[in-house]
């Protein structure tokens, strides 16, 4: 909570505890009115309690707009999206994987399903060493086959892209090994 906020609270605070200190004098009046007085006195410096209590209560919540001050638990950036499109080249199976296939592009495909490959994409780019020279890539080495190069041996690796929309997505990279992919 910024410094301003709790000043501003206090302010507050204080004017309605000098405004109480005001009407108790008051209240203190309707003990001439006998036990009803009292009652009524009472059940007003009563609601006065609540109303302070709110107030207090009120000034020291941090609003929606405020940014916390202090990391309390996982503070880590929600994971970035998966460009599914540009993932599905690299799943097999997917109609993109198999016009890649048509096309003859050189293609490393996940072992997997679409839901491994978007895992093992995560965990890459929470993991992964940047690459140099390569703004926004980062590799990051399973060491087991996570799928199959070009050439159709196993990968280890992922390397994740992030495009310029923040999204990412991942294929199986490094040198190919005669290692049966799993």
């Amino acid at each position: 909570m910024s410094a301003m906020a709790v000043a501003g609270g206090e302010a507050v605070l204080g004017r309605a505890a000098a405004g109480v200190a005001t009407r108790l004098g008051a209240r203190a009046a309707l003990g001439f009115l006998g036990p009803v007085g009292v009652a009524i006195g009472l059940a007003m410096l009563a609601y006065e309690g609540y109303e302070l209590y709110k107030m207090y209560n009120e000034s020291h919540v941090e609003s929606a707009d405020e940014e916390p001050e202090e990391c309390s638990g996982n503070c880590q950036p929600p994971p970035p999206e998966i460009a599914g499109q540009k993932q599905d080249g690299h799943v097999k199976g997917t109609p993109q994987n198999k016009n890649r296939d048509r096309q003859k592009k050189p293609t490393s495909t996940f072992n997997g399903d679409r839901e491994e490959a978007d895992d093992l994409t995560q965990e890459a780019w929470q993991k992964g060493t940047p690459v140099p020279g390569r703004p926004n890539v980062k590799d990051h080495d399973f060491g087991r086959p996570v799928g199959t190069g070009p050439n159709g041996g196993s990968q280890t690796k992922v390397r994740v892209h992030q495009g310029n929309d923040g999204r990412i997505h991942g294929h199986p990279a490094g040198p190919e090994s005669t290692l049966p992919s799993s």
